[in-house]
């Protein structure tokens, strides 16, 4: 990965499930987000470049709803050798304006100090 974060990413108090639109099967826990990308521990190894759709659980209604919903292509994908699971870092494509702000807002409200 040669580029660098333009954001910091945030950890949450809560751990949150993504799942594929298209099958409504898990697709990882959240590790940590920011409004541009995100870090989910996955089962299975996913391809770089592959793109998703996703629907993340919120710990709460934000912004008058109880998830968000993005596309996410694959930057990098590795395996953790302790757990046996996938560490996958996702890039956010062409997220509507509301669901920025919602993920923004879930940052605000969860997101652990560093």
């Amino acid at each position: 990965m040669d580029e660098r974060r333009k954001l910091q990413r945030k950890q949450l108090v809560h751990q949150l499930m993504a799942f594929d639109r298209n099958t409504d099967q898990l697709a990882g826990y959240l590790v940590n987000l920011t409004a541009e990308g995100v870090m989910l521990v996955c089962e299975d190894p996913l391809e770089v470049d592959t793109i998703l759709k996703l629907r993340m659980l919120l710990p709460s209604k934000i912004i008058g709803s109880r998830h968000v919903a993005f596309d996410a292509q694959v930057i990098w994908c590795r395996e953790d050798t302790s757990s046996g699971f996938h560490e996958t870092g996702f890039q956010l494509l062409e997220i509507p304006d509301d669901e920025i702000e919602r993920v923004k807002r879930l940052i605000d409200l969860f997101g652990t100090p560093n």
